[in-house]
């Protein structure tokens, strides 16, 4: 990873991450750093900011997707019609995102994930609790 400063700001502001590619694409870009030439790399930059707000409204729209049917369960009190194996692998899923928001210090991802955990983690009792009764 490269962070270079825009003008008149700190390091932090800006984020540039260079991705190496072995395709050749058209939205490949050449750029030139002093006498170093680059081919057959993508790059992306943008602000902090933005990009933190970018993983807060995507981590936001995900936990409200799963919010009706977390509700609809909660009100219902059944889970019949959900998978274990579905409830299992998102539940597993999840405390993986959370510890890996951990391990990078990243509350856009810690967050919302942590959130749908706890909507889904009574969904997974629920199911594992009643499962033979019909």
């Amino acid at each position: 990873m490269i962070v270079i400063p825009s003008e008149g700001s700190e390091p932090r502001d800006l984020l540039l991450i260079v991705i190496p590619s072995e395709r050749s694409e058209p939205r490949d870009l050449r750029f030139t750093f002093g006498k170093n030439e680059t081919r057959g790399r993508r790059w992306y930059a943008g602000s902090m900011f933005l990009v933190s707000l970018t993983g807060f409204a995507a981590g936001t729209l995900c936990t409200l997707a799963y919010l009706p049917q977390a509700l609809h369960s909660f009100r219902s009190k059944s889970v019949r019609d959900l998978s274990l194996l579905m409830l299992i692998s998102l539940n597993v899923g999840l405390v993986l995102w959370v510890g890996y928001g951990f391990m990078i210090h990243s509350l856009p991802i810690i967050l919302p994930n942590a959130v749908t955990f706890f909507l889904s983690a009574p969904l997974l009792i629920m199911k594992l609790r009643y499962q033979g009764e019909r």
